[in-house]
């Protein structure tokens, strides 16, 4: 269970005109991008007066987290204007409230470039992407219930990640580089539909068709919540009664999704498709290449690629540039080889989220890429060469390296559990604050 107070499930959420907001309610989404206000983190409690004028100076209305809100804050008469005793076992330190961000966003080094290219995207993009890993667990649990999906809900959230990758394509990259492997299935859905966005993007299509592909990539594998954990989470290999079962699950997706009002009519053909290969040696139906449509070739790409990058129950994550070439050497044969080609251009060698070793033995993570030199992207440095911790430091590896053999650059890629790093820790509160200083 995420017990993060910045994340945002949709059913806790509600829409509160700017003029009713009261004392200990919780804003978890404004009427505008995060971006454009004053608040550096997204989702705040509101402890004072002047916290919520300066809400109110800002928005017209926002959406409150009602589970986060203090009792009686959301519903009932109006809290007293005097600031409401902090909970027992919480400090007004710990609580940081929206005004540390608002003076910190007006200090003179606010454009410094780690707070601008890395902090800010990421709070922004943080949203978005929590919001729709929370409608992921809605769905599979609805759909386990027996309940249809709620079709609109999913194109909403679905348009907000079309809008995060369209602005901060590197940080919507880096957060969904973040892998749980005990949340891969629900995870899993929200990766490839924002990697189908970023292929979709680099296709140069318009905003309603990166939607569409977007939503079909988000409901590809829904019909695995009808497969029995047995053969879902077995770690060794499965039998062949047990493959049958698990083939099921792109006909059970379709099904699914037929039963669903106002389900769009490409995600029941991806669904259903998405394992089909070019050559005809796919499942359930053993469609060829001239059936199968582009969306479902994009879902397919992203979805394999994601697999291959996440630990599963059955397998170890393996590095992006093995999964690229894994996916070559299959392109034409199982995939479509410009697609291969056009996720490898639209994340790059160095994707975010990587962690690297650079030539001086430091250990650091990409989180931005360098479109102009692929090879020099931007790191995060969190360990000397002893694999000892050191203070967060921003560098920009194509300003670092000078041109020559000894100039800074990165040496090889590394796991994550070799170095020691755990890149959850670009989703932490805390670690945001410190990198913004």
């Amino acid at each position: 269970m995420n017990t993060d107070p910045l994340a945002t499930a949709p059913q806790h959420k509600i829409k509160v005109d700017a003029s009713d907001l009261r004392l200990g309610m919780y804003v978890c989404e404004l009427d505008r991008p995060w971006l454009d206000s004053p608040f550096l983190l997204q989702g705040f409690p509101l402890h004072t007066e002047s916290d919520i004028e300066q809400v109110r100076q800002t928005c017209r209305y926002v959406y409150v987290n009602v589970k986060l809100s203090q009792p009686g804050s959301v519903g009932g008469r109006r809290a007293p204007s005097a600031a409401q005793p902090e909970p027992a076992g919480i400090t007004r330190k710990e609580q940081k409230p929206a005004g540390f961000f608002a003076r910190l966003m007006s200090r003179k080094d606010k454009t410094k470039p780690v707070l601008k290219e890395v902090v800010r995207p990421l709070v922004a993009s943080r949203g978005a992407v929590d919001e729709t890993a929370g409608l992921v667990r809605t769905v599979f649990d609805d759909v386990r219930l027996g309940k249809s999906i709620d079709t609109p809900q999913a194109k909403e959230v679905v348009s907000r990640c079309v809008e995060h990758v369209i602005e901060n394509p590197d940080a919507m990259l880096l957060l969904t580089s973040i892998k749980d492997k005990d949340n891969y299935t629900a995870e899993h859905s929200l990766n490839v539909a924002v990697l189908s966005i970023v292929i979709g993007k680099h296709l140069d299509m318009d905003r309603t068709k990166l939607e569409e592909v977007g939503l079909c990539g988000l409901l590809h594998d829904v019909g695995k919540i009808l497969t029995p954990d047995e053969v879902l989470k077995k770690p060794g290999r499965l039998t062949p009664e047990e493959m049958l079962i698990m083939k099921m699950h792109p006909t059970q997706g379709r099904d699914i999704l037929m039963s669903s009002h106002g389900t769009l009519r490409a995600s029941l053909d991806v669904t259903h498709a998405h394992h089909e290969r070019l050559d005809g040696s796919g499942y359930p139906r053993g469609l060829g290449e001239s059936q199968l449509g582009l969306y479902t070739r994009i879902v397919t790409v992203a979805d394999v690629f994601d697999a291959i990058t996440s630990n599963r129950v059955y397998d170890a994550r393996r590095p992006n540039i093995e999964a690229f070439k894994i996916m070559q050497s299959q392109s034409g044969n199982h995939f479509d080889s410009n697609l291969v080609s056009t996720l490898m251009e639209a994340v790059g060698v160095y994707p975010p989220g990587t962690v690297v070793k650079l030539n001086n033995g430091e250990i650091a993570v990409v989180v931005r890429a360098n479109p102009a030199r692929k090879l020099l992207p931007k790191v995060m440095v969190l360990k000397n060469a002893k694999l000892a911790p050191v203070p967060p430091r921003y560098v920009d590896l194509a300003v670092e390296h000078d041109g020559t053999e000894s100039g800074l650059r990165i040496a090889n890629t590394i796991k994550p559990s070799e170095a020691g790093v755990d890149t959850q820790m670009f989703r932490s509160a805390d670690f945001l604050r410190q990198l913004a200083g």
